[in-house]
């Protein structure tokens, strides 16, 4: 019986443990996914304004103004990065694995 006891309480805890970690891991994740979107958007905006670059240089027309719209959606998604930046470090997930899952605990009946 001790074997299935040690077993079990093996099982528990390592169930428990997972548990706690799988919000921090689902956030990580989440924010990892969120930061890739907007590097992906953030590189697209490059590309339009180095496009955009190319033609008014063409054109000899190659004005800070001409480039205000592109200019404008660079540095637009370059803030949204930094703002997905500042907030994941203070994310914790916030959830309470121990009411949520209260059978997981500690098992100090074994």
């Amino acid at each position: 019986m001790s074997i299935i006891r040690s077993v079990t309480s093996s099982v528990v805890h390592e169930a428990g443990r997972l548990a706690r970690d799988l919000p921090g891991a689902v956030g990580r994740a989440r924010m990892e996914g969120e930061r890739t979107v907007l590097e992906r958007r953030h590189r697209r905006a490059i590309e339009a304004l180095g496009a955009r670059a190319f033609v008014l240089s063409r054109e000899g027309q190659l004005t800070a103004a001409a480039l205000a719209p592109e200019l404008a959606e660079v540095e637009a998604r370059l803030l949204a990065m930094q703002k997905v930046d500042g907030a994941g470090a203070d994310d914790t997930g916030g959830h309470d694995v121990a009411v949520a899952f209260p059978m997981l605990g500690d098992d100090t009946t074994a």
